[in-house]
């Protein structure tokens, strides 16, 4: 496993800067809200006429304050995220499925063309397979949870990461509701 994992860093790596010579639209766009905000914070929610979700671009801002190389400053980070995003989905699709659909799973993340093209572009859908992965995994754990402590922890915990959906992507609202009638069948209310 750790042989694919390794050609997964390196396809996300390989190149990286010789794809393109400039960023594209939403790339400049991020790119020159983190450079503006690296200089003076604003905590801006939702940016331009578009509602542009801050998350992608906040991130960015330490990247463009302290490397200052504008191009590994924009597409580093993208690549990083999409190869977590390999790890953390066989970490959720472990916790609740057997061990060969887990890898399957992060060996489609791993060489499936949008995990891999969505890693090379700053865009705000760049975040998208990381934050769901993270809400995969928050779920299955709730959903195999025995104790009511934990039980109890990890739905704040769910809902949190939920919540913040709103920076990280405008569909945010569908992928909770794909959380939540899970979480809710598993635990129904009690009135």
């Amino acid at each position: 496993h750790l042989s694919f994992l390794g050609l997964a860093l390196v396809l996300r790596g390989w190149g990286l800067f010789s794809l393109r010579t400039s960023p594209v639209g939403d790339e400049g766009l991020n790119g020159y809200f983190a450079i503006a905000w690296a200089r003076e914070w604003k905590w801006e929610f939702f940016i331009t006429s578009g509602q542009l979700p801050p998350f992608l671009t906040w991130a960015l801002c330490p990247l463009f304050k302290f490397i200052r190389d504008p191009l590994f400053d924009l597409w580093a980070l993208p690549a990083a995220l999409s190869f977590l995003t390999v790890l953390l989905g066989y970490w959720a699709a472990r916790e609740y499925f057997s061990r060969p659909f887990a890898v399957l799973s992060a060996w489609l993340l791993s060489f499936g063309f949008w995990p891999v093209f969505m890693g090379r572009l700053c865009h705000q859908g760049a975040v998208i397979p990381f934050w769901e992965c993270g809400l995969l995994l928050l779920l299955t754990t709730f959903m195999r949870s025995k104790a009511k402590g934990k039980r109890s922890l990890l739905a704040f915990a769910l809902g949190c990461v939920a919540g913040l959906g709103s920076l990280f992507y405008t569909s945010w609202p569908v992928l909770v509701l794909a959380v939540l009638v899970p979480a809710l069948v598993r635990t129904p209310l009690r009135v």
